[in-house]
C-alpha cells in the first residue's frame, strides 16, 4: 500500500511539471522519474554517481600534457588549420587556459550527443575528419576528461559557418559530487553573438597545476604528429588537400603576452644549419649556408665543371629557390640540440621531414610525403656513399618553382606528381647538389669524415700480427742474451722473459678462439646475406614499383573521366587499390630505410600499432578478414630504446603467419585482434588470430631457425593465398629480436573466439629513459 501511495504521489509532481507550460523545470522531471524508476519491483538499472566523472579524469588522464595535448587533438579532429594556447597568470595553480581554433565547430545537436555523452561512438563509425579526412588523433571520449584534469571551471565556446549564433555551456566540475546521480546535473546552455565564422574556444579557469616554460615546450611533444611545418602557401576554397596543422603557444602574465612555443620558434632556431639555393632565369646557381654553431656564413656561385655539368648552368630549370633547415640529432658525436627539442623535432621529421615542392605557390604532392624519397635521400643514406647525416629525416625544406605558363613542369592528370621530363631531372640534380654541398660543408666545420674507408683485416689477423711482433722482440730479447754471461743476466730479465712467453701462449689460445668467433660469424653472415639479398629485391621492387605510379594513376584518372556505369564503377576500385598498393610498398620503403638506423630511440607502441593497422586494413578488407583497430589498454606505452624497424619485422611478421593459418582454416570470415598494454615493468603486446592453430607437438620448435608450419611454394598455385611458402625464418629472427632487448616472446593461451595467440613482452623506458629522451 505505501509504494502505490508513493508512485500515485510521484505521478501526481510529474504531472504537474509537465502541465507547468513554459516553466517546465527539466532537472525536476529526470528526480522524480528516477524516483519513480526505483520503484519497480520487477526491474532494475545501472545508475551512475556524479563522482565518476571526477574519477575518470584523474585516471584516464594523469599527466597535465596529455590533457592538454587532448584537447588540442579535438581540434585536429574538427579540421581546424590553427589552434593558439594561451596561458594566463599559470605559472602557479589557480591561473586560466584558453584554447582557440578554426575548425567546423559545433552544432547544438554534436554539442549535446557528442561532447557531453560518456563514451560516444562517433569517433569509431567516423574514423576520418570530414574535410581534410583526416585520421582521427583524439582519443574516443577524452576530451572532457583532460578538461577536468586540467582546471576547476570550463566554459566552451562553439559555432559553425551555418549557424547565425554562437552557443557556450558553462561546466562548474564542483558540483560532480557523490551521492548523486550524474543525469541529475545540468549545465546551462547559451546562445550568444558569433565572434567568428567558425571555430571553437575553450576556457579552463582555476587550473589544478602550475605550467613553466618548460613544462608548456614539453606539450609540443606531445604533439609532434600532428604538427605541420610547411603548410601550403595557396589554398582554393574547393580545395580538400590537407593544408597541414600549426600550434602556437602563448604565456600571459600580468597581462604582457610572450610567444612561448610555435613550429618556426621551436623547430627552425634549433636548425644547425640554414641552408638556400637558387637557379636564375639563365639556369646558372647560387647557394648559401648559414650556422651560428658552427660559425659559418658563405654564399656562392657554382660552376658546371665542380657539378658534373655541360655548362655553368642548366638548359630548362629556371626560376627556382630551395630553403632548407639542416639537423643532426643528439649521438655519440654531436651535443647540438637540448634533449627535449631533440626528441620533438626528431619525431617531427620522421613524418614531415624531408623536401616540399611548391608550383606556382601551390602544394605538389606526394613530394616530401613520408613515404616518398623523390631526391633518394633515404635511400643513398643506407649504402653510406656520404657519411654525414643525409636522411630526409635531417631536412625540413621546400623548393619553390616559378612556371606560371606550364613551359617546364607540368602535373598528372591525377594532380599529384610532376611529368617526368628533363626539366624535372634537372631539379633532382639540382636539390642533391646544394643539399650534398651543405653537408659536406657542415662536416668540414664539424672535422668529420665525409666519405668511408675500408679495411678488410679482420680482428684474428690482427691479433696475429701483434702476436709475431711479441714474439720478435721476444726473440731478440733471447738472442742478445745468449751473449751475455749468466751472471749479466738478471733475475727480473729472466722473470720478464717468462712473463712474455706466458702473454704469448695466452694470446694465441685468444688468436685461436677468434678464428673459431669470426667462422662462426661468417655462417650466420651467410644466412643474414640471403635474407639481405631478398631485402635488397624488396627495394629494388619498390623502386621500379613507385616510379610506375604517377602513371597509373594518371591512366586510371583517365578511364574514370570517360567511362560510366560498371566500367566507371571498376575504375575507382582501380584507382582505391593502386592507392592502398602505393600505402602498402611505402610500409616497406620506411622499414627498409629505417634498418640503416644506427641509433636507437624510446618507442611509442600505440603510435606504432595503429600506424602498422592502417597499412594492413585494405589488404584485410580484400580478404574478408576483420582487424578491429588495436586496443590500447594504457597510456603512454613507451619501450626501452629500439629500432623502429625492428618493430615492423615483428608485426608484419606476426601478420603474415597469421594470414596464413586464417587462409588454411578456411574460414569464411578470418579474425585478428592486437592489444596492448602494461604489467610489472613491461609492455605487454598480444598477437591474435582465429586460424588453424599450431599443433601441440610442434609449439616447442616454432621458434627454431628452418622449422615452418607452411606448405611448399609450387607453381600451380591458383590464389595467392593457395601458395603459402615459408621460409621458416620468421619467429627465429622475432625471437632473436626481442631476446636482445631482454624480453620474451611466447605462445598463450587466446581468448574466446580466437586461437592462437603471441604475447610479446618488452621492457618499459624507465623514467631515467623517459627524460633521457624528453
Amino acid at each position: 500500500m505505501a509504494k502505490d501511495a508513493n508512485v500515485d504521489k510521484i505521478r501526481k509532481q510529474l504531472l504537474k511539471q509537465l502541465e507547468s507550460g513554459e516553466d517546465i523545470d527539466y532537472g525536476r522531471i529526470l528526480e522524480l522519474s528516477l524516483e519513480l524508476s526505483e520503484l519497480d519491483e520487477d526491474n532494475v538499472r545501472f545508475s551512475v554517481d556524479a563522482s565518476h566523472i571526477s574519477r575518470l579524469g584523474r585516471e584516464l588522464v594523469v599527466k597535465k600534457e596529455t590533457a592538454v595535448s587532448e584537447l588540442v587533438k579535438n581540434a585536429y579532429d574538427a579540421d581546424a588549420t590553427e589552434v593558439t594556447l594561451t596561458f594566463e597568470d599559470a605559472d602557479l595553480a589557480g591561473g586560466r587556459l584558453i584554447i582557440e581554433d578554426n575548425g567546423h565547430g559545433m552544432t547544438r545537436e554534436q554539442l549535446i550527443a557528442g561532447f557531453m555523452r560518456i563514451s560516444t561512438t562517433d569517433k569509431v563509425h567516423e574514423q576520418y575528419s570530414p574535410k581534410y579526412k583526416r585520421l582521427r588523433a583524439g582519443r574516443k571520449g577524452i576530451g572532457r576528461f583532460a578538461a577536468h584534469r586540467l582546471g576547476k571551471k570550463l566554459k566552451v565556446v562553439t559555432q559553425n559557418k551555418q549557424s547565425t549564433f554562437a552557443l557556450q555551456i558553462d561546466i562548474d566540475w564542483s558540483h560532480f559530487e557523490a551521492d548523486q546521480d550524474l543525469i541529475i546535473i545540468s549545465n546551462h546552455i547559451n546562445e550568444i553573438p558569433k565572434t567568428r565564422e567558425n571555430g571553437t574556444i575553450i576556457i579552463i579557469d582555476d587550473l589544478e597545476d602550475g605550467w613553466t616554460v618548460a613544462s608548456l615546450k614539453s606539450v609540443y611533444r606531445y604533439l609532434a604528429d600532428l604538427l605541420q611545418p610547411f603548410p601550403i602557401s595557396k589554398t582554393l576554397e574547393t580545395d580538400t588537400k590537407d593544408p597541414g596543422f600549426a600550434v602556437k603557444i602563448l604565456r600571459s602574465l600580468n597581462n604582457e603576452s610572450e610567444e612561448v612555443a610555435s613550429t618556426e620558434k621551436l623547430v627552425f632556431e634549433y636548425a644547425l644549419a640554414e641552408i638556400m639555393g637558387s637557379v636564375d632565369k639563365k639556369g646558372e646557381i647560387r647557394w648559401s649556408i648559414q650556422s651560428q654553431q658552427l660559425d659559418i656564413n658563405e654564399s656562392k656561385k657554382l660552376k658546371g665543371n665542380n657539378l658534373e655539368l655541360e655548362s655553368n648552368g642548366f638548359q630548362f630549370l629556371k626560376n627556382v629557390n630551395l630553403k632548407a633547415f639542416y639537423y643532426i640529432y643528439n649521438g655519440r658525436d654531436s651535443n647540438y640540440l637540448p634533449g627535449h627539442i631533440n626528441t620533438l623535432i626528431a619525431t617531427l621529421a620522421r613524418d614531415r621531414g624531408g623536401i616540399r615542392v611548391y608550383r606556382n605557390g601551390f602544394r605538389v604532392l606526394p613530394y616530401g610525403e613520408r613515404e616518398d624519397d623523390w631526391l633518394r635521400l633515404d635511400e643513398e643514406s643506407a649504402r653510406r656513399s656520404l657519411l654525414p647525416p643525409y636522411k630526409n629525416q635531417n631536412f625540413f625544406g621546400f623548393v619553390e618553382l616559378v612556371d606560371p605558363n606550364g613551359e617546364v613542369f607540368e602535373e598528372t592528370a591525377s594532380r599529384e606528381y610532376l611529368i617526368n621530363n628533363q626539366g624535372f631531372q634537372e631539379l633532382i640534380k639540382f636539390c642533391k647538389i646544394i643539399l650534398t654541398a651543405a653537408i659536406t660543408r657542415v662536416a668540414e666545420a664539424r672535422g668529420k669524415k665525409i666519405k668511408p674507408t675500408k679495411s678488410n683485416i679482420t680482428p684474428s689477423e690482427r691479433l696475429r700480427t701483434a702476436v709475431d711482433t711479441i714474439r720478435r722482440i721476444t726473440d731478440e730479447i733471447e738472442h742478445s742474451s745468449s751473449n751475455k754471461t749468466p751472471e749479466q743476466i738478471t733475475t727480473r730479465q729472466v722473470e720478464t722473459t717468462k712473463a712474455i712467453q706466458s702473454a704469448i701462449q695466452v694470446l694465441e689460445e685468444s688468436v685461436g678462439a677468434q678464428q673459431d668467433k669470426e667462422e662462426e660469424l661468417l655462417n650466420e653472415i651467410s644466412m643474414l646475406r640471403v635474407l639481405a639479398s631478398l631485402g635488397l629485391s624488396i627495394g629494388q621492387f619498390n623502386h621500379e614499383i613507385r616510379n610506375m605510379f604517377p602513371a597509373l594513376l594518371a591512366d586510371t584518372y583517365s578511364l574514370i573521366q570517360v567511362t560510366s556505369g560498371d566500367s566507371h564503377e571498376k575504375a575507382l576500385r582501380l584507382k582505391k587499390n593502386i592507392q592502398s598498393f602505393r600505402t602498402y610498398t611505402s610500409y616497406f620503403d620506411k622499414s627498409v630505410s629505417a634498418n640503416a638506423r644506427r641509433e636507437t630511440v624510446i618507442q611509442d607502441i600505440g603510435k606504432i600499432l595503429r600506424s602498422f593497422w592502417e597499412v594492413v586494413t585494405p589488404a584485410c578488407q580484400r580478404r574478408d578478414i576483420e582487424f578491429p583497430e588495436p586496443t590500447i589498454r594504457e597510456y603512454d606505452l613507451f619501450t626501452i630504446p629500439m629500432h623502429s624497424s625492428e618493430w615492423t619485422s615483428i608485426l608484419f611478421n606476426l601478420f603474415t603467419n597469421s594470414r596464413k593459418a586464417i587462409a588454411r582454416a578456411g574460414h569464411e570470415t578470418g579474425k585478428i585482434l592486437v592489444t596492448a598494454g602494461r604489467e610489472k615493468g613491461k609492455i605487454i603486446v598480444d598477437f591474435v588470430d582465429n586460424g588453424d592453430g599450431i599443433l601441440p607437438e610442434n609449439r616447442e620448435r616454432i621458434f627454431d631457425a628452418f622449422f615452418t608450419t607452411s606448405y611448399t611454394s609450387s607453381t600451380e598455385a591458383e590464389d595467392e593465398d593457395d601458395d603459402l611458402l615459408g621460409t621458416g625464418l620468421g619467429l627465429k629472427i622475432l625471437k632473436d629480436i626481442v631476446t636482445s632487448y631482454n624480453g620474451e616472446i611466447n605462445l598463450v593461451g587466446a581468448p574466446r573466439g580466437y586461437v592462437t595467440c603471441f604475447r610479446i613482452e618488452i621492457p618499459e623506458a624507465s623514467k631515467e629513459q623517459l627524460e633521457a629522451y624528453d
